[in-house]
């Protein structure tokens, strides 16, 4: 048999609303700092050309969600690298742009990757998830 006083409820009672403070206001401030730091770290390591994959990498808190994106077309070709490529010509004489003539087939070479966003996604998740046990932690002492 437990015997619970009415010192023991009222403690209790204040580490569950401890808990109910953390849920709401303390998880979009983390949420938030969370994606500010992905965001910051992907920019910071991704290759740099003309600047517009860093400038297409971004992040939108939500509610209870997250989101961390890269909208440059040619994210994934970095990230992930692609293989060597031929392309044909299919319904014309030669491959053109409209200003160089490129003759019946080209060559592409392989692009090596490049990591840069899911290395720091899975960094930036696992602090996240350590600073929200951490504000768990401390709400219940």
């Amino acid at each position: 048999m437990i015997k619970l006083n009415q010192n023991d409820v009222n403690k209790l009672q204040r580490k569950f609303h401890a808990l109910k403070s953390i849920d709401q206001s303390g998880l979009k401030k983390e949420m938030y700092t969370a994606g500010a730091l992905m965001s910051r770290d992907i920019k910071r390591s991704a290759p740099v050309d003309t600047g517009n994959l860093r400038n297409n990498v971004g992040f939108e808190p939500k509610e209870n969600d997250l989101t961390v994106f890269s909208n440059a077309p040619y994210s994934a070709s970095v990230e992930y690298g692609t293989k060597a490529r031929t392309i044909s010509v299919k319904n014309a004489k030669v491959l053109t742009d409209g200003k160089t003539f490129f003759g019946k087939q080209v060559n592409i070479p392989a692009i090596k990757a490049q990591p840069f966003f899911y290395r720091n996604i899975e960094k930036g998740i696992k602090l996240l998830i350590k600073n929200l046990e951490y504000r768990i932690k401390r709400a219940i002492r």
